[in-house]
Formats: C-alpha cells, sequence, structure tokens
C-alpha cells in the first residue's frame, strides 16, 4: 500500500527466515515519533516469542478494539480425547496415570484455549502452564511435559 509504513523482520542465519508487515501509520515526517514507538513495541513482543503479525494484532487490539473469537472448547476436548486414546494404544498408560499425570494440566489447557483471549503460541501457553502451577515445581515440570506432548 502507498503511503505505508512497511516493516520487514529478518532472523536466523544470514537473515534466512523473514516477516513482513504493513504498519498502520503513513509514511511521513510527521508520524516518526509513533513508528518509532511501535517498532520499539513490536521489537520488545518479538523478543518475547511472538510472531510479528500476533506482534502487531495484540498492540492494535485496545486501539483498534479488535476481539478474539474464542476457539471451539469442543474441538480442543476432542483433540485431548484422541490424545488420551493414543497415549492407550501407544504407551499403555493406565486411567490413574491420565487422572494424575495428564488430566488436569490438559483441562486447564483446554481451558486457556478456549478463552477470550487465548494464548497466540505454544510458548505463551506453556508460560501460562508454568504460572499456574509455579509453587508447586514437580507438578509444574508434569504439567510443561504434558502440554508439551499433547502440543507434538
Amino acid at each position: 500500500m502507498r503511503g505505508k509504513v512497511f516493516l520487514s523482520v529478518r532472523s536466523g542465519a544470514g537473515g534466512a527466515s523473514a516477516s513482513t508487515i504493513t504498519l498502520p501509520l503513513a509514511w511521513a515526517a510527521d508520524t516518526v515519533p509513533e513508528t518509532v514507538a511501535l517498532i520499539t513495541e513490536l521489537h520488545q513482543m518479538v523478543s518475547n516469542g511472538y510472531e510479528l503479525r500476533d506482534a502487531l494484532a495484540r498492540v492494535q487490539a485496545p486501539a483498534v478494539a479488535v476481539t478474539n473469537t474464542p476457539s471451539s472448547p469442543s474441538r480442543w476436548t476432542s483433540l485431548v480425547e484422541k490424545f488420551q486414546a493414543d497415549l492407550q494404544i501407544t504407551n499403555g498408560i493406565k486411567p490413574k496415570t491420565w487422572r494424575d499425570n495428564y488430566g488436569p494440566f490438559l483441562a486447564f489447557t483446554v481451558e486457556q484455549l478456549g478463552s477470550t483471549a487465548p494464548p497466540v503460541n505454544a510458548r505463551e501457553l506453556l508460560s501460562h502452564v508454568a504460572e499456574k502451577w509455579q509453587d508447586y515445581p514437580r507438578r509444574r515440570e508434569v504439567a510443561i511435559n504434558a502440554v508439551s506432548k499433547f502440543l507434538d
């Protein structure tokens, strides 16, 4: 689009990976302070693991009043049920193992993924999981392992 600011972020060896977006700002001298502030905020979010487009959506959300539509919780629930069935077939896990080492953590995961502001990537989801069980180091480890397995 003419007259807009384009932002390209390159990463990886030799800048092999690139992501480009159009910022909602005019390419003009009087927008330089706003542009610098927005790029600085996007840089911070990308450094924290957000994809460039997700970071821009998050930054714009308050100003534009973008509302996230939640994922269908039933979709996530059915994926968890399939995951449980797969574990029973491939690993032979017992109902008690599921109940102790997977169930509560994946129930929390489904709750997070079906919320009005779901995590935008696996890193953010795992951060929520770690935060939930932060006072219980062993449970936190089990939770992160269970959710990581589910996401694989």
